[in-house]
């Protein structure tokens, strides 16, 4: 008997990607999938585009916040895997199949993960002049094929959405899903929590389409996104504290994450100011930035300098 694969996707005001994302579902290999849309008291017609589908179900919900949506939508399923797609993204052909021959190949496995490819608001692949704006490339693969990945993980963040990911139902209940005290890092932290006791492993394709734009959560709410991170690595650094491989290899990821988060934060001050607007975000983004990123402007000026006096010497 084919097992059951439960696709949850929350959805909040996202109606004008939310059919791409369930066409993509619809067309998956597998016999058996059950498809749930949770609507996060949206405001558009989200409802109405579900209804064109025949057999999707639809769970309508006060605005209760990304990992609560989530989780609702899991509490509703019944399969014996579980993938949370985000509803602006879009599953490979193929994807489900790929996870599930994975996890039935690999029983200690917790979950699968494959590659995400990163596509723009018109469903397009990314193009350089995107990757160089947005600091990402057009494919992201790990750098670790094995199965166990708390260390890399530690080291170095690869499984950056739920929806490259499927869940095995056993672990997630064992593990009880997401910890709506970290969102919107919850799936991070979830990823993090299930990695220090357990394997995954990889599916060796891509699996899913990542829409990047304007109302992508990241961008959306930059400040928010740090703060439940800095939850996320702060309870990680509890844990490892007595660890010296695995306490280096957070130490190392936290800061490539301080970098990052000072470049953003730093670009959307100085787009705010110039335009005049949003000013009251803008205080919260400047208290974020020298709360959470306070060893950035010292780095910055010392790779400045140490890059000048290498061009000065090369040039006598």
């Amino acid at each position: 008997m084919n097992p059951m694969v439960s696709v949850i996707i929350p959805c909040y005001n996202s109606a004008s990607f939310l059919s791409e994302t369930l066409e993509s579902v619809l067309v998956q290999d597998c016999p058996h999938i059950e498809i749930i849309v949770v609507d996060d008291g949206s405001t558009d017609n989200t409802a109405d585009i579900v209804a064109h589908y025949p057999g999707i179900r639809c769970i309508r919900q006060r605005h209760a916040g990304l990992a609560f949506t989530r989780s609702n939508g899991v509490r509703h399923s019944a399969g014996e895997y579980i993938v949370c797609l985000d509803s602006d993204d879009r599953l490979t052909r193929g994807a489900l199949a790929l996870h599930l021959n994975c996890l039935m190949e690999q029983p200690d496995c917790a979950f699968s993960f494959g590659d995400v490819v990163f596509i723009n608001a018109h469903g397009a692949a990314l193009s350089d002049a995107e990757c160089a704006t947005l600091s990402l490339s057009k494919r992201l693969s790990p750098p670790y094929t094995g199965n166990d990945h708390y260390l890399p993980l530690l080291r170095s963040y690869y499984i950056p959405t739920p929806g490259m990911v499927m869940f095995r139902r056993t672990i997630w209940d064992a593990m009880s899903g997401f910890d709506t005290s970290m969102d919107p890092a919850d799936d991070v932290d979830l990823i993090y929590r299930i990695t220090r006791n357990h394997q995954a492993c990889y599916v060796g394709a891509a699996v899913l389409e990542k829409r990047v734009h304007g109302r992508s959560l990241m961008y959306h709410d930059l400040a928010k996104c740090i703060k439940a991170m800095m939850r996320v690595f702060r309870r990680q650094q509890r844990l490892v504290q007595y660890e010296p491989a695995h306490r280096a290899a957070l130490q190392h990821n936290m800061r490539y994450f301080e970098d990052f988060w000072a470049r953003s934060l730093i670009q959307q001050i100085m787009g705010n100011v110039r335009h005049g607007r949003n000013w009251q975000q803008t205080g919260v983004d400047l208290v974020t930035f020298l709360r959470y990123t306070p060893g950035w402007p010292a780095r910055y000026i010392y790779r400045r300098c140490r890059r000048l006096l290498v061009e000065r010497l090369s040039s006598t």
